[in-house]
């Protein structure tokens, strides 16, 4: 069993635990923007994936799934043998398990699982996937998986029960985090094992048929970009993993901004959603660190979209 110890609680200043029920939506202002804190430490293998569903905070380790109360307790991990990225899904989370993960891209033992946060509930929605790391849901009711040893996002459709996997865009090198623009027209995705690492556009019929994909802007080279995530205002925010940074990218004009740095390998990225949680403030997970950290950005967050959940058994 993990035995994590909380570091700092998430309280806004001069407030207590019933200001944020009655203003879950109010930006905390506590820190500067770009200034980072941390909420949770103890995670010596690391941190992957997270994800909020219905107010609670879900981060991947190694082995598992644990959840992040507002003031830093960690709870009891729920086991798997891998664990990466997650998504919100309803009674639960999506997780995206590598399986025994190969470098070149090889192999065909990755998956997706949905795990209950309540009801304890897991089962297995695709599977025959090289390495997927990240998933997200999306609005014609499929989910994607990346996989960034490869060159191929995955549709899967578990509707009737018995996931069925497809290749979705095949073009673009080694892709990871993703996440719609706010009218679900635009799926963004950046590249990581790549020089002069892209963030890609890929245009989205109203049927889920994708466009042709294509930069927007460059990161710097050995940035390794990991996580993404989309404010209210359609601005992106990517982890810069090896960079130790989070920049901010506008898509419209294809410009990027250093927004916090000294981060160790930021991975993935929410902005924070329920109570006890700054919607204006980029939650962080670390693949090489210990630590859970929460970063200032000045804005609200677009809420991740949710899955349906599997058919009954």
């Amino acid at each position: 069993m993990l035995l994590l110890l909380a570091l700092a609680a998430c309280t806004p200043p001069g407030g207590d635990d019933s200001a944020q029920d009655t203003a879950p939506s109010v930006c905390w202002g506590d820190l500067a923007d770009g200034e980072s804190v941390t909420l949770a430490t103890g995670f010596d293998a690391g941190t992957e994936g997270i994800s909020f569903v219905d107010g609670h905070l879900l981060v991947a380790v190694p082995t598992g799934v644990v959840e992040i109360g507002p003031d830093g307790q960690v709870g009891e991990p729920t086991p798997l043998d891998h664990a990466l990225g997650l998504a919100p899904a309803e009674g639960g989370v999506l997780v995206a398990d590598p399986g025994e993960f190969t470098l070149d891209g090889s192999g065909e033992d990755g998956h997706v699982r949905y795990v209950g946060l309540s009801s304890g509930y897991s089962a297995d929605l695709a599977a025959g996937m090289p390495n997927p790391n990240f998933v997200t849901a999306t609005p014609w009711g499929e989910i994607l998986v990346s996989d960034d040893t490869g060159d191929t996002i995955f549709a899967v459709d578990y509707s009737g029960g018995v996931g069925t996997v497809r290749p979705w865009v095949d073009t673009v090198p080694s892709p990871n985090g993703m996440a719609f623009s706010p009218d679900g027209s635009v799926l963004y995705v950046v590249s990581t094992f790549t020089p002069d690492p892209p963030v890609w556009r890929v245009p989205v019929g109203p049927d889920g048929a994708p466009g042709t994909p294509e930069p927007i802007v460059t990161l710097d080279t050995g940035a390794a970009p990991d996580g993404l995530a989309v404010d209210a205002d359609g601005g992106l925010w990517v982890a810069a993993n090896l960079a130790g940074e989070i920049v901010r990218v506008d898509p419209t004009t294809g410009s990027k901004t250093t927004f916090a740095t000294d981060l160790t390998t930021p991975a993935s990225l929410a902005f924070g959603e329920g109570d006890g949680f700054d919607p204006c403030s980029i939650y962080a997970t670390s693949l090489y660190g210990d630590t859970v950290t929460r970063t200032a950005a000045g804005v609200t967050g677009l809420p991740m979209l949710k899955a349906a959940a599997p058919p009954d058994p």
